[in-house]
């Protein structure tokens, strides 16, 4: 029968869908033709089987294109609607990329602790580490945060698995990097405290 599997809805084939019918009919000899190929029964039922399909499909197209994490035809809409692009966020990358774009800005923008940063890099496949320079431990729990009497601080964000890129100085803000590690630089530069300063630094650094 229709089923629902993986998060989308998957349609029965033809002959799933005119097993399922004939299964709906009474039990008897009068209906024996129901499970008979040659018979004018069981063809009505797999003309309408047909639709069945068609009416499925659809239903699984809509379920797939509402989803911003499997969406192709309204990827667009998607964008629009979060407002991509913009300073971080641009729509002539891949479709994946595109859609976690739109998926971060509906659901992990709203960071409020480190490790909220933490997984939001994560999340587009970068692995970091944050601490708080000014007091050399673990960058607080709670932003904004309060370091030596005031509300500033310099946060300290590493690249675990990214070598520093070739042509530019990591310690320098604003800069441009070559590579997707750029994304993750302008969100966080984008969400971080008015008063807070980040420095980048990479696993060779």
């Amino acid at each position: 029968m229709f089923r629902l599997g993986g998060g989308n809805f998957t349609p029965n084939t033809v002959e799933e869908n005119t097993q399922a019918l004939a299964d709906l009919l009474p039990q008897g000899v009068a209906w024996e033709a129901k499970n008979l190929e040659e018979s004018n029964m069981y063809k009505l039922l797999r003309a309408l089987s047909k639709e069945f399909k068609r009416v499925q499909s659809k239903v699984n197209e809509f379920v797939t294109e509402h989803d911003p994490e499997t969406t192709i035809n309204l990827i667009e809409e998607w964008e629009a609607a979060v407002g991509i692009p913009d300073d971080c966020f641009k729509n002539d990358v891949s479709l994946d990329l595109r859609r976690k774009q739109v998926v971060a800005k509906l659901a992990k923008m709203n960071v409020q602790t480190a490790k909220d940063f933490i997984d939001l890099a994560a999340y587009f496949g970068y692995s970091v580490i944050i601490k708080d320079i000014t007091e050399g431990s673990t960058f607080p729990l709670t932003l904004p945060f309060t370091l030596g009497g005031d509300s500033s601080g310099t946060m300290h964000v590493k690249f675990v698995d990214l070598d520093t890129p070739g042509n530019v100085f990591p310690l320098t803000l604003p800069f441009t990097l070559g590579g997707d590690s750029n994304i993750i630089i302008c969100i966080f530069n984008k969400l971080k405290p008015s008063t807070v300063e980040i420095i980048y630094s990479y696993r060779d650094s």
